[in-house]
């Protein structure tokens, strides 16, 4: 980042995204997410080679519950966010639009952990996607986002925004004998030559714990190999 870092601020309550210098300087203009249309930026940002910012926020979506009797859904789903350092917003890109707003893996903290930013509901609003991170892939500049509530690591078309694979359970991939989906995971790393590194909160099966991992990815194929474990 040439001597800079983002971090995120909270300054008497009001949530934003600044780039410092190291000593915490200012050296550049705020990012604040209402201005983007979102209530908040949260988790793990992300720097293009081009020297954008990668954000994550979030939108609420109600969508008919299914079966005629069901009560509507309330889901918060999140959206990408592409800004240029002069604060100009390039690309948007909302998650409860490429994935089936459906497959909601309900757990306790996916009825509470968004309702503060959403009071006043007739029932939660369910933490659909909950991302923790947003990166930019060497290999081809597209964006991949880490979704602990989806179990999945997405990788998106940076033009585009068309969802190009899915990889965890349930996803696009095959996954080769010897390896170990993760779940629940954070801070998805695309490396140079096809690897993904990944923080792993919950791996799928035993040995349970948490780990770090590394897999490669073969597109054409479409298998992915665990190649690297620390647990």
């Amino acid at each position: 980042l040439y001597g800079h870092f983002l971090q995120e601020a909270e300054v008497g309550g009001d949530n934003g995204l600044a780039v410092t210098t190291l000593t915490g300087q200012a050296a550049g203009v705020k990012l604040k997410p209402a201005d983007y249309g979102t209530p908040v930026f949260h988790h793990r940002p992300g720097v293009s080679a081009a020297g954008n910012y990668l954000l994550l926020g979030i939108e609420l979506r109600q969508i008919p519950g299914e079966g005629g009797a069901a009560e509507p859904l309330n889901l918060v789903g999140d959206v990408v966010l592409e800004i240029d350092p002069s604060a100009k917003l390039l690309h948007e890109f909302k998650l409860l639009d490429l994935l089936d707003p459906y497959r909601l893996l309900i757990t306790d903290e996916t009825t509470t952990f968004w309702n503060m930013e959403f009071p006043g509901l007739d029932s939660p609003a369910m933490d659909w996607s909950h991302c923790n991170s947003v990166t930019e892939d060497p290999d081809d500049g597209n964006f991949v986002v880490s979704s602990l509530a989806q179990n999945w690591v997405l990788k998106i078309d940076a033009g585009t925004g068309e969802l190009v694979w899915r990889l965890g359970p349930e996803g696009d991939f095959a996954l080769a004998p010897g390896g170990r989906w993760s779940a629940r995971h954070h801070g998805a790393e695309p490396t140079l030559g096809g690897r993904l590194l990944l923080f792993d909160n919950q791996p799928q099966t035993l040995p349970f714990g948490v780990r770090a991992v590394e897999y490669t990815l073969d597109t054409v194929s479409m298998v992915a190999t665990q190649i690297w474990e620390y647990q």
